[in-house]
């Protein structure tokens, strides 16, 4: 393999090199090369002497989590660092700036209500980037500007976290357009520090419901004479997924009631009345499978009232302590089917009993007889 790449163009080579090396990079990185280009470095003098061009020619975006931390950044470039045997000295004309780096989940998520309110904001984040323009070298040709509305902590130990946490409904619909105004202060003060010199880019991501209020922000900057465009990725909007029916069956025959006194300031829940609610009432933190409420779902849609009247019956079963085996009455085999996921999922064991057509499905907990457990 080193044979056939050093048998390519020397200016092909040198674009390899050049590609081996990281495009972004944080602050308190050194860039490296790849494994395979330290191998090929090693071992070959020609591809050696192809590093004075990729030394001189790279030049990464680097990516600031915050204000703070710049000019500690800003002093760490006039080291020299090396990268293999090879003295680099780092070129700082691409930045992305983390906006919302330093928020925090709770102040970020009730943003969109805090207005006027005397509650917290995250105009100050904004504000402190901009102050630190000032800071930034001349030399600058790229600013990225990442607006996601997540927090740094999250994106970094929970980046599976973010995409659900961005397509809340008060991040996706408001956050862009609460922090429109602050925003264009920031890109203004970098307009005014480099001129058309600098390209300024939104990125980072963010939800397909805040186009309509990205698209008015990017419109806003371009009236004031500032070209600015978003390089990042929208997320798609998934389709909701509608509460399964049987949560909703069981939330009807037993809802919670619930009572506020006011001499004590607090909420108290009050017990399910006796009969059928208090029946179903001790269903309603189970965990039902998704092949049970599938079945629930696909079942309800041709008899309802059948399907309703099972959770009383398991209710039944489950409160009465002398209770520990229950017959259904005959029934095919897709209603036999969720009897016995349901059965599965409330901790019983069933079994179909008899020939068809009178076949039936006999429900047991012998697990919780005394008698029987010891």
């Amino acid at each position: 393999m080193s044979s056939s790449f050093m048998t390519l163009p020397r200016e092909l080579r040198q674009r390899i090199l050049l590609l081996s090396l990281p495009p972004v990079i944080q602050p308190a990185i050194v860039p490296y090369f790849s494994i395979p280009a330290q191998n090929l470095l090693h071992i070959s003098r020609i591809i050696r002497q192809d590093m004075y061009w990729v030394i001189n020619t790279y030049s990464p975006c680097f990516y600031l989590n915050s204000p703070s931390h710049l000019d500690v950044f800003l002093s760490s470039l006039n080291k020299d660092f090396r990268i293999l045997s090879f003295d680099y000295a780092p070129k700082f004309a691409h930045a992305s700036l983390n906006i919302f780096h330093d928020a925090e989940v709770e102040t970020m998520q009730w943003t969109c209500y805090c207005r006027g309110r005397g509650m917290h904001t995250h105009d100050e984040l904004v504000d402190a980037w901009a102050a630190a323009v000032s800071s930034l070298p001349s030399q600058m040709r790229t600013i990225l500007l990442d607006i996601t509305p997540a927090p740094g902590p999250m994106r970094s130990n929970k980046p599976e976290w973010v995409p659900g946490f961005i397509q809340d409904r008060r991040i996706s619909q408001k956050f862009v357009g609460e922090h429109g105004g602050v925003l264009l202060r920031l890109i203004q003060c970098i307009h005014e520090r480099f001129g058309d010199g600098v390209a300024i880019q939104l990125n980072g991501q963010l939800s397909e419901k805040s186009r309509s209020a990205l698209d008015a922000f990017i419109d806003l900057s371009t009236a004031a004479g500032m070209d600015v465009s978003f390089v990042g990725d929208m997320l798609a909007v998934q389709p909701r997924v509608p509460r399964p029916r049987i949560w909703k069956a069981v939330k009807k025959l037993a809802p919670v009631r619930c009572r506020w006194i006011a001499e004590e300031n607090r909420l108290v829940y009050l017990p399910a009345k006796e009969g059928q609610e208090r029946l179903v009432a001790g269903m309603r933190d189970v965990n039902w499978s998704v092949d049970t409420q599938k079945l629930w779902t696909r079942l309800a849609n041709q008899d309802e009232a059948w399907v309703v009247a099972l959770l009383p019956k398991f209710g039944q079963f489950k409160m009465d302590g002398h209770l520990y085996e229950m017959d259904f009455l005959p029934m095919d085999n897709r209603q036999r089917a969720l009897v016995h996921n349901m059965a599965k999922d409330l901790g019983y064991e069933s079994q179909a009993v008899g020939e068809e057509p009178e076949r039936f499905v006999r429900i047991e907990k012998y697990a919780d007889n005394p008698l029987i457990r010891d």
